[in-house]
């Protein structure tokens, strides 16, 4: 029961995640959940080979449940959240963003100054003040 919770509160949480926390776009955020999807239903069959030939079927059950809580506890620390920049000539801006409602906005923040990034359909960016 407890695996089963685990692995669909992950998936559940994983695109979110990537792409909130640690601002992959959606392609790159939903690959990763793809790859994360498939490894979940291969990789059963290489432990199941290691089990059958070395361990055994209950060292193989503790040995699983002692890295799933250990991959479970470790997910409890999350990194540090990833702060975009906008680099130009060689000089990093901080990029902010500010959330009203459904409304997203983001911000280039250069000094006392906030430009308005707004972005353009043929994905350059223009900065208004």
């Amino acid at each position: 029961m407890w695996e089963r919770f685990g692995y669909y509160g992950m998936r559940a949480l994983l695109a979110l995640y990537l792409a909130q926390h640690f601002l992959f776009p959606d392609q790159v955020a939903n690959g990763l959940y793809g790859a994360f999807t498939s490894l979940v239903y291969l990789t059963p069959l290489i432990g199941g080979l290691l089990a059958d030939r070395y361990l055994g079927s209950k060292r193989a059950v503790k040995l699983g449940a002692i890295f799933m809580a250990a991959g479970y506890f470790l997910l409890c620390f999350g990194g540090e959240q990833v702060k975009p920049y906008f680099a130009y000539e060689g000089q990093k801006y901080a990029v902010e963003t500010v959330t009203a409602g459904e409304e997203t906005t983001r911000y280039v923040v250069a000094g006392d100054q906030k430009f308005v990034v707004k972005p353009n359909e043929d994905g350059s960016l223009t900065l208004d003040f």
